[in-house]
């Protein structure tokens, strides 16, 4: 399972009705905890081969806040970024 598949991408609820947060959600709140650890992961995926994960790349500025994704963005280098845009 790639690292994005392991973030889980819809909510759920338990059988004791405690609600998961969706994979997104999860991904803002590690950029909240630490920016610089959501960045080597979206690094890991812009780099990924794996087209599904690259794919669901182009979906994440839509998902998350201005301010989480600008955090982001400072700490990823150019070809990071060019790599970023959608196709």
């Amino acid at each position: 399972m790639n690292n994005l598949g392991s973030l889980g991408l819809n909510s759920s609820q338990s059988a004791e009705g405690e609600v998961h947060q969706t994979g997104f959600q999860q991904l803002g709140h590690i950029i909240d905890q630490s920016a610089e650890r959501a960045a080597f992961l979206i690094k890991q995926w812009l780099y990924s081969e794996d087209l599904p994960t690259r794919e669901l790349l182009t979906v994440i500025p839509r998902q998350l806040g201005l301010e989480q994704l600008n955090r982001v963005l400072s700490l990823l280098n150019q070809e990071d970024r060019k790599r970023w845009k959608p196709p």
